[in-house]
């Protein structure tokens, strides 16, 4: 039998110095998810636990701001490959969905404005580590808030992701994910 993780539902039992209502933004866009059946990688998304989300100057820029929210999934069948490993696929989702996590709490901090915005391009590392069946991840997702309020409201925003392997004590992959806002509609 896998461990469990405790998987929040209320803003108060998630770590970290965000407002309630910021962490609240982020289980919210959990739970929709959950609770749409037809969504793309439902079970991933029903197994990650918000364990933290803060925000806090860059170490870099003092003068700037950054979103920090931390994941954690216990590796289950549906994530591996036929080598009984993580398949990278399922890294690359958890990278993808994760890091615009750490944007929205960002956006919903300084922008009152918490939607998801789509990937642009999304960088991955995979590095020489191996992760199976039972191990828990760590998933470590910043986005640093740079230029001004209407900048970031029309332009590309960043995130990066660490996805950590806690079990093993290694660094499984990391990522640069580039977001935009999405368009009203699109001229074909």
């Amino acid at each position: 039998m896998l461990p469990r993780l405790f998987i929040p539902s209320q803003p108060s039992e998630v770590q970290g110095n965000a407002t309630d209502a910021v962490k609240e933004v982020i289980l919210h866009s959990l739970a929709t998810h959950v609770k749409t059946p037809r969504v793309f990688a439902i079970d991933l998304i029903s197994k990650l636990a918000l364990c933290e989300v803060t925000i806090r100057p860059v170490e870099e820029e003092p003068l700037l701001q950054e979103a920090v929210v931390l994941l954690s999934i216990v590796v289950n069948d549906k994530m591996l490959d036929l080598g009984q490993e993580v398949h990278q696929a399922s890294i690359s989702f958890l990278i993808d969905y994760c890091s615009s996590l750490a944007l929205s709490a960002l956006r919903a901090e300084f922008m009152d404005d918490p939607s998801l915005w789509v990937s642009k391009n999304l960088s991955i590392v995979f590095h020489e580590s191996q992760t199976f069946l039972g191990d828990e991840l760590k998933i470590v997702n910043t986005s640093p808030f740079v230029g001004s309020v209407k900048e970031n409201q029309r332009g590309t925003m960043t995130a990066k992701s660490e996805v950590w392997n806690i079990t093993r004590c290694c660094l499984v992959a990391s990522g640069i994910h580039n977001l935009m806002a999405p368009k009203a509609f699109v001229k074909l």
